[in-house]
């Protein structure tokens, strides 16, 4: 009898140990994936997050300003940076961590490489992380909540024609009192 509670609890254990473990995407976490590929760290950054308290305190401006909040009134989470790579120190997007993430796409798109990574909520998209590589710098972003279905794939056209500092204001746009700008 003893043994037998010892082995269920031991599977109960397991089983939480492992359940909803993810990869833990941030802007630390990135800038630790880019130290940990290329050795050094990264020469230069731009972070911005937006969650929590401060999410609610954007989404009640939002709503005063606008009405009702727009684009940010389904978000619970936004994350972004661009880091300046070390020079000559390409990263391998495909050799990042994934852990509980789905790959919906990895592209390259003239200069740039592309992987969006995403989590779902049932049948809706829950969670996007997305990391684009240019020639010297590699572009995070994160966005949790109520998510738009064709969000990669409108992510992976404002790369192609926009580039990292469109892509880069694209998702920044969902942190402003106005709807993410219109793929060209």
């Amino acid at each position: 009898m003893r043994g037998h509670s010892l082995g269920q609890g031991c599977l109960v254990a397991i089983l939480l140990l492992t359940s909803g473990c993810c990869t833990p995407f941030s802007p630390q976490w990135t800038r630790h994936e880019i130290e940990r590929q290329t050795g050094a760290a990264p020469r230069d950054s731009f972070e911005f997050q937006l969650d929590g308290a401060t999410m609610n305190l954007a989404k009640l401006a939002a709503s005063r300003a606008g009405g009702e909040g727009g684009y940010l009134a389904g978000l619970t989470r936004i994350d972004l940076a661009v880091f300046e790579l070390p020079s000559g120190s390409p990263l391998d997007l495909g050799h990042m961590p994934q852990k509980g993430w789905d790959k919906v796409l990895q592209a390259r798109e003239g200069p740039f490489n592309l992987l969006v990574l995403v989590r779902t909520g049932g049948r809706s998209l829950r969670d996007l992380a997305v990391f684009a590589q240019g020639e010297n710098q590699l572009l995070y972003g994160r966005q949790k909540g109520s998510l738009a279905p064709d969000l990669p794939s409108t992510l992976q056209s404002v790369l192609r024609t926009t580039g990292l500092a469109g892509l880069k204001e694209h998702l920044l746009s969902a942190a402003q009192n106005s709807q993410p700008p219109r793929s060209p």
